[in-house]
């Protein structure tokens, strides 16, 4: 039976009372999993705040060494970088960097993307090719000499210095396997040995290399997470140490867990074998997902994308079975770089949002001091900001988006004849079919809403706009809009239908968009597909666009491209947002 014995956890989350931004709040809690669902049965009332740039009282909780008593195992070899303290083991392991290659961007090259230029000019020291974003977090790519991204668009004369990590092999045995070899020890003893794995390596491989040279893997670690393993010399050795392993695994959340905040750090102490997936669905089912891309029971970050799985072992505990008083070994390894940069990346991010709130608040002239943070500034203030324009809102209708105004964009950059006729389906707030309008002399519209409160709404602000007399509002379904209810065909159609996956829709909405915002706008069936195979059936079947029309449609990454294969015939371009991410569609016959 596996068993979950504890979680530290560490969050991080703004708030406008707290004197910093900055805090970290440490509770202990104590679980137990045995049988899925797993259920939380006891809290600590211990708990304490950190400041966030002070790493050592970080450590004082991960790195506090127990069994002090009693001499280390004389026959037990600890290498250069492993400390003892008593007769417990413990790794202070720091990867040291050395220039693996060095070249001048040519200007022919002018303008390359340094992932490209790397896999171009650096192909034997970059590869594996999925190993780049988890380099690029560690700082193993310089520009001119400082850390850059994969994005980081290049110059001619630019010097690109890739740095890489001097190695110790498990084995030293040239013919090794590479897997194998690509290994670090952290500790020895004559029936044990310990060694840490970075992203990209299997498991399997690694447990089926290892029992060629008379080794068994104790423990697994996701090919996406990185982290120590245990090996064991003989049988006896593996009953032993199974009998008493204690492996801690340390994970980044999305999502309040146990209402800690925003973001949180747990570390996870598990008996036996439990593989980091039970742990990542332990934590799913309460509501907080690891975060990482496209894994399962993960979610993305929402201050922006985290590639790779933030989780790692990065302690494991067991009874030296060569020793006969009960010694306890005690190997550890700190947290992988990208955990502090993407707990700082979401920190600035809600500090962002945060700001942005109370300036929304001080904008309308609302006491900001009595309001639930919780709520959007929007619904407070009856107001948001769009395309350059204030528009009314209120609970009921969505609250338009910045990257919403990429379909905004996009529409007017379009050669539509003069004086278009617009229809925008799920027309919401009127914001997007508004902006048209006040931009595109001459144009007419329609705007399709079954949200009464929407049509309500999007009523007022073509009179606050002074387009009224240019737009009609319908309110009604969209499978049921014809080209004579509609008065249509129309030179361009328009929508930013609800896109966003069940599932999706649990790891990555904020609680303040589920709990306020309506879900019939934002959420929609199992693939998030489902509107937009609405608008291509009713556009089709009832001919609502003219000859050499347009339909523009925003889009989410997850979905974006089973969109593109449902409008197979059209042709069809993609525009991205300001953060580099398609957000659009536009699509022609």
């Amino acid at each position: 039976m596996h068993m979950l014995t504890s979680i530290s956890a560490r969050s991080w989350a703004p708030s406008a009372a707290e004197t910093s931004h900055q805090s970290k709040a440490v509770a202990l809690i104590s679980a137990r999993l045995a049988t899925l669902p797993i259920t939380l049965h006891q809290i600590s009332a211990t708990s304490r705040l950190m400041s966030s740039t002070s790493r050592s009282q970080m450590d004082d909780i991960t790195q506090t060494v127990i069994n002090k008593d009693g001499p280390l195992a004389s026959e037990t070899t600890i290498p250069s970088d492993v400390t003892s303290d008593g007769n417990a083991i413990i790794s202070d392991h720091t990867d040291e960097l050395v220039v693996k290659g060095e070249q001048t961007v040519p200007p022919s090259m002018d303008g390359i993307h340094l992932e490209r230029f790397l896999l171009k000019l650096f192909r034997a020291e970059v590869q594996p090719k999925r190993s780049l974003p988890g380099r690029s977090e560690r700082g193993h790519f310089l520009v001119n000499g400082n850390i850059s991204k994969l994005n980081y668009k290049l110059k001619a004369g630019d010097t690109v210095c890739v740095m890489g990590i001097e190695e110790r092999s498990l084995e030293k045995d040239e013919e090794a396997d590479k897997t194998i070899g690509a290994l670090r020890v952290l500790a020895e003893g004559n029936t044990f040995k310990a060694v840490s794995k970075d992203v990209g390596v299997s498991s399997m491989l690694i447990a089926r290399e290892a029992k060629k040279m008379g080794l068994t893997l104790m423990n697994e670690v996701d090919r996406g997470a990185s982290g120590i393993f245990i090996f064991a010399k003989d049988n006896a050795a593996f009953n032993s140490i199974r009998a008493s392993l204690c492996i801690t695994w340390t994970a980044v959340l999305a999502g309040k867990y146990e209402d800690e905040g925003h973001i949180t750090t747990v570390e996870v102490d598990v008996k036996s074998s439990t593989d980091g997936n039970t742990v990542r669905k332990f934590f799913a089912e309460k509501g907080a997902h690891v975060i990482g891309l496209g894994g399962k029971f993960t979610a993305q970050a929402l201050g922006g994308s985290s590639r790779g799985l933030l989780m790692a072992v990065t302690r494991a505990r067991f009874i030296d079975p060569d020793q006969t008083n009960g010694t306890e070994v005690d190997v550890r390894i700190p947290e992988p770089y990208k955990f502090e940069t993407t707990r700082n990346r979401e920190q600035k991010f809600f500090d962002d949002k945060e700001r942005q709130w109370l300036a929304e608040i001080a904008a309308a002239n609302v006491e900001s001091d009595a309001m639930d943070t919780e709520t959007p500034a929007g619904y407070i203030t009856g107001q948001k900001e769009f395309c350059g324009r204030t528009f009314s809102i209120g609970r009921g209708v969505l609250i338009p988006r910045t990257s919403t105004g990429t379909l905004v964009t996009t529409t007017r950059q379009l050669p539509l004849p003069e004086n278009p006729r617009i229809l925008d389906l799920g027309t919401g707030s009127g914001c997007i079919l508004v902006s048209l309008l006040c931009d595109l002399k001459g144009s007419t519209g329609v705007g399709v809403d079954m949200n009464e409160k929407a049509i309500e709404y999007s009523n007022k602000n073509g009179i606050l706009h002074d387009v009224q007399e240019r737009v009609e509002w319908i309110c009604g379904d969209m499978r049921g809009v014809t080209q004579t209810s509609a008065g249509g065909p129309f030179d361009v159609i328009v929508s930013n239908p609800p896109y966003i996956s069940e599932s999706l829709a649990r790891k990555i909405l904020d609680k303040r968009v589920l709990e306020h915002e309506p879900r019939e706008a934002l959420i929609a069936g199992d693939d998030g597909c489902e509107f937009y195979q609405i608008i291509k059936e009713v556009v089709e079947k009832e001919k609502l666009l003219k000859e050499n029309g347009y339909i523009v449609l925003e889009v989410g990454t997850e979905g974006k491209d089973r969109v593109k294969t449902m409008f197979d015939g059209w042709k069809v371009d993609a525009h991205k947002d300001g953060q580099g991410l398609v957000r659009c569609l536009v699509m022609r016959k």
